[in-house]
């Protein structure tokens, strides 16, 4: 339901958005954060029926030195019937930011709710209920099935950071496209979109394609922008709303639309279009923010 509220300019709230996105990166870097007498621990219980599963850790850590280090650990889960937890403690003896962490089973195939694992951060070299600093990642992992931190699994050659993608514009459509040789996860794209005075209304759409131009998925706004309008449209995470800011009729016409959590694969990119589209439309500005996989 629409309602008409006093709204910041655009360009500020675009600014209080991208700093709330580097602050969840700056959070995260403080939450992984590793130093010399801390120790990583995966823990599991086990309710499959099978062999004890063997599972693989596999972690990324950047040194305050600015190296980078990539190391796996192998974990045996306890029989199913001891009903107790099984803990495996990793002490690297450095410092630094862990970058990713990912598990996986090595051994057995079984589903989903046969085995919780935890992986976390403590001091020392003993982990007890106390001295537990930070749980990193948690939940059941499957044989197709691997849990990753921060949310994407990282590899050997490859590590995730901030980042944001040129402005554009002009006439629609438009594409973004990321770096070719790098994979992309959007956080927050904005546009506003000028309508002329031909009658008609119009839909922004969004579609995400591959490095062969295949349409691999399509976001449309929930609402359309009707001839002589400027809309700005915030697609971000977890909105909960396709309209959730709408001034109507005015110079001032929000549209916040949630975008679900998805990756623009290497050489892919994102079509912006609209829907009974006219000569006179366009946009002034847009941009796109998010993390990229960086190759090393």
């Amino acid at each position: 339901m629409s309602k008409e509220i006093q709204q910041a300019p655009p360009e500020l709230i675009l600014q209080n958005l991208e700093d709330q996105t580097q602050l969840q990166v700056i959070s995260s870097r403080l939450q992984s954060r590793i130093d010399l007498t801390d120790s990583i621990y995966i823990s599991s219980f086990n309710n499959y029926g099978g062999n004890p599963p063997q599972l693989l850790l596999t972690y990324r850590i950047l040194l305050d030195s600015g190296k980078i280090i990539f190391a796996q650990e192998a974990h045996t889960c306890r029989i199913f019937t001891d009903y107790a937890e099984q803990v495996t403690v990793i002490s690297p003896a450095v410092e630094g930011s862990i970058l990713s962490l990912s598990v996986q089973v090595s051994s057995e195939t079984f589903r989903r709710g046969q085995v919780y694992v935890q992986v976390g951060l403590f001091n020392g070299l003993t982990v007890t209920a106390n001295n537990r600093k930070n749980v990193l990642l948690s939940g059941y992992v499957a044989t197709s099935f691997p849990l990753t931190y921060p949310g994407r699994l990282e590899t050997p050659n490859e590590v995730q950071r901030f980042a944001f993608h040129g402005t554009f514009s002009g006439a629609l459509p438009y594409y973004i496209t990321p770096y070719s040789t790098q994979s992309y996860e959007p956080f927050l794209i904005y546009i506003d979109y000028s309508t002329d005075g031909t009658a008609g209304n119009r839909r922004l759409f969004l579609e995400l394609q591959d490095a062969s131009a295949n349409t691999l998925g399509l976001f449309f706004t929930g609402l359309y922008q009707a001839a002589s309008l400027t809309y700005y449209y915030i697609f971000s995470r977890r909105q909960n709303s396709d309209t959730a800011v709408i001034t109507a009729g005015s110079s001032n016409n929000y549209v916040q639309v949630d975008l679900p959590e998805f990756v623009i694969p290497k050489g892919g990119r994102i079509k912006v279009d609209c829907l009974n589209r006219q000569s006179g439309d366009g946009s002034s500005f847009a941009r796109l923010t998010g993390r990229e996989c960086v190759s090393l």
